[in-house]
């Protein structure tokens, strides 16, 4: 079993070789004689000033809690191959958001982490562990950009009070659950667009007005609906690129673009406006007969004619992520079309048009879980590493957790590296 501080405590007397044994999980590492007595030394004083066992360590770990080695994770230089240490770190950092076990400083101790096969087979023991769970969540937030879902990501309670704080909490667990399924059940990555699959509880089954789930756990349902399930069904990230008051096609389409794509949206011109409220809707005026205005105009149309076919597929979700079939008292018109692409219809055919452009999707997914894995922005010279393993990826025809033991053997993972 892995080392416990709790029941170190209960059952050690002896305070000196616990505090070692708390020192080198703290830091992640081996620790030198001479730090080591530096933190005896905090227990012997308090003890000789009458603390208790208990007491005195607390000092002494508390100390080290405040230490810079426990607070950074400092690594090797620049073009240098992190030790075992650092790659137990790094990885466990990256799937955990956690400092590494005992296996991993075990196989750290042994310099066996430093070889790519190990660490790709740790990742998988990883990503099966609950503890995983913590990246699953902070990926889905970094990715899909559902961080402060329910906070201030929320529509206008008034208009829409069925969005209560229980459908929020639901709708990010729908978006976590997503991932989790297909990084650990050893899905295709194509499959986060969807496999006629959906997580769903209770709670949001019913918004979604999916009937025969029961209950507040989470469970995998078979979904007739092809509107349903993967990333462009999840109401948290049509609540997100919504506003507050109604849908919102451009943020909808600048978010396939960027997000799954991997392409830039393009940034609005300083005069462009805002998008048209809800008012337009009681004139019997649907968004899409709004927003012609924008692109009417030059300036705009460059930007919005990429973006909106897009985020017009999506029209059927309104700002809560349920299925609406008018608008503004109408049948929604969702015809739209990727830039350069054929024309589709509504979110099915937005799906099919993606999962042509796999190559694209690939790309930006590794892009991205590459970024997160090492803790900064992709930069240029990270981009011949992201290409190489897309391409690696797609050639094997590689599920989502192929992809994660792809970037952990990956020399910008093993490596610290800069642009120099």
């Amino acid at each position: 079993a892995d080392w416990n501080l709790v029941a170190a405590l209960r059952s050690d007397p002896a305070p000196l070789p616990l505090l070692r044994d708390f020192l080198e999980r703290a830091f992640r590492r081996p620790v030198g004689e001479a730090e080591i007595g530096r933190y005896e030394k905090i227990v012997r004083d308090a003890q000789r000033r009458g603390e208790d066992r208990e007491a005195a360590l607390k000092l002494a770990m508390s100390a080290a809690l405040v230490s810079p080695r426990f607070l950074f994770r400092p690594e090797g230089r620049e073009g240098r191959a992190l030790d075992g240490y650092d790659l137990a770190s790094r990885l466990s950092y990256f799937l955990w958001l956690s400092g590494p076990d005992g296996r991993l400083l075990d196989l750290a101790a042994t310099g066996d982490l430093a070889r790519p096969d190990v660490l790709a087979a740790e990742a998988g023991r990883m990503l099966a562990d609950p503890r995983a769970d913590a990246f699953f969540g902070a990926f889905a937030d970094d990715w899909l950009g559902i961080r402060n879902l329910g906070g201030a990501i929320a529509p206008d309670p008034e208009r829409f009070p069925e969005f209560t704080p229980e459908l929020a909490l639901a709708m990010r667990g729908e978006a976590v659950r997503t991932l989790a399924g297909v990084f650990r059940g050893g899905g295709a990555l194509t499959d986060l667009l969807g496999t006629g699959e959906a997580t769903l509880n209770e709670t949001l089954a019913r918004h979604y007005g999916v009937e025969g789930v029961t209950g507040p756990d989470f469970r995998r349902v078979k979904v007739d609906d092809p509107n349903r399930g993967g990333l462009l069904g999840l109401g948290a990230v049509l609540v997100a690129t919504s506003s507050p008051a109604r849908t919102n096609p451009v943020r909808r389409g600048a978010w396939v673009l960027e997000r799954v794509l991997g392409e830039d949206p393009g940034e609005p011109r300083p005069n462009a406006g805002e998008l048209p409220g809800n008012a337009g809707e009681r004139r019997g005026k649907t968004l899409r007969e709004e927003l012609e205005s924008h692109r009417s105009r030059p300036d705009c149309a460059r930007c919005h004619d990429r973006i909106d076919p897009v985020g017009f597929a999506l029209q059927n979700y309104d700002a809560t992520g349920r299925w609406r079939d008018t608008e503004a008292g109408r049948p929604v018109d969702a015809r739209g079309r990727l830039p350069g692409g054929a024309a589709f219809d509504g979110p099915g055919g937005l799906r099919d048009a993606l999962v042509a452009r796999r190559a694209d999707f690939v790309e930006n997914v590794t892009a991205r879980l590459l970024a997160f894995a090492l803790g900064r922005k992709v930069e240029y010279f990270d981009r011949a590493a992201v290409k190489a393993i897309a391409a690696e990826m797609l050639d094997r025809d590689a599920s989502a957790r192929a992809l994660v033991e792809a970037v952990v053997r990956a020399d910008a993972f093993r490596f610290r590296e800069t642009g120099d």
